[in-house]
């Protein structure tokens, strides 16, 4: 047969948008798809749809966001929702709070970020 083929019965291992990772050091926290931390902000406030990181603060410290929104089992969708930020980019939050990653965490399972400037692993 050439084409299409028919789907398998086989179900491949499902890769989501936000996971739920472990650190001895922090717990359980959320992560990207590719198992980097991400990171809330002391100074933002919940569901005000702002986030008080911009200017060089993003240079630091990205705003998460993905299009196609999927969780990892122990997640519910419905804790995530969506800011847009000044200049029109979009933000995803958890439970209010804008997600953020840091670039100083060079290679997934890192936490280097929390603590830092008021930035916080975001708990589940």
């Amino acid at each position: 047969m050439t084409g299409n083929t028919p789907a398998s019965n086989t179900v491949a291992p499902a890769s989501y948008a936000v996971n739920l990772e472990s650190s001895g050091s922090v717990g359980s926290y959320l992560a990207n798809e590719s198992e980097f931390a991400l990171y809330t902000f002391k100074a933002d406030v919940a569901y005000s749809n702002v986030s008080a990181c911009t200017g060089s603060c993003i240079a630091n410290w990205p705003p998460f966001y993905v299009t196609n929104l999927t969780v990892a089992p122990g997640l519910n969708v419905s804790a995530f929702g969506t800011i847009t930020r000044t200049g029109g980019a979009k933000q995803l939050t958890y439970t209010g709070w804008p997600l953020y990653l840091f670039v100083g965490d060079g290679q997934a399972d890192q936490v280097n970020g929390n603590g830092v400037s008021d930035f916080v692993v975001a708990k589940p």
